[in-house]
């Protein structure tokens, strides 16, 4: 997978749902993550640019931190829709993008990361998740692969039991390259996975 090409800084694309409350765990969850990877300055934090649920939490535990540069990353029908998106100016590291369309943007998220982190989520995050495996998990592809860490074993859990007529699960499909996929129980643990030389805040 190339390196995104506006720096050399490590690229960490974020995947979550956008549903969840403020005092859920999958939110506290996503706070925590967001001031992991907000307290290192050489690396861009990239989300899907909705202002909720894990999404919301990414972005205050980024900004808390206050190191890292974050992109959220909205389209124009989310705009039109009227969802809560991550208003301009409201954090001090980065900014928010619009684009066209959710293939785009999902397509954005895949394709400039060094490192996907997917939290829990639903279709949309499952979406995410999909196009990151079309893209750069297909079995003949011969590209560097991105990292996937999955935060708990919520989707390998739901993967295992979605089984292909062949009675295969959709998780052993894609899980060729084992490793590259990482499963973490706390998000203290993402630090030593990320291809950085200095991980120190």
């Amino acid at each position: 997978m190339a390196k995104n090409p506006r720096s050399a800084r490590c690229v960490v694309s974020v995947f979550g749902s956008g549903g969840c409350s403020e005092d859920s765990d999958e939110f506290l969850t996503a706070y925590a993550v967001g001031k992991v990877l907000g307290g290192i300055e050489n690396i861009i934090v990239q989300t899907g640019g909705t202002n909720t649920g894990t999404m919301k939490g990414v972005r205050l535990g980024v900004c808390d931190s206050g190191k890292a540069t974050l992109l959220g990353y909205s389209t124009w029908g989310m705009q039109r829709a009227g969802l809560p998106l991550y208003p301009d100016g409201a954090y001090p590291t980065g900014q928010r993008c619009v684009l066209p369309s959710t293939i785009t943007r999902n397509t954005r998220l895949v394709a400039e990361a060094d490192v996907l982190i997917v939290l829990p989520g639903m279709g949309g995050t499952l979406i995410e998740l999909l196009t990151a495996f079309l893209m750069c998990w297909a079995p003949h592809e011969e590209e560097q692969l991105p990292r996937i860490i999955f935060v708990g074993d919520y989707w390998k859990t739901l993967l295992a039991e979605w089984k292909f007529p062949t009675g295969q699960s959709v998780w052993d499909y894609f899980n060729f390259a084992e490793k590259a996929v990482t499963i973490v129980d706390r998000p203290e643990e993402i630090l030593p996975l990320l291809p950085i030389k200095d991980q120190h805040a």
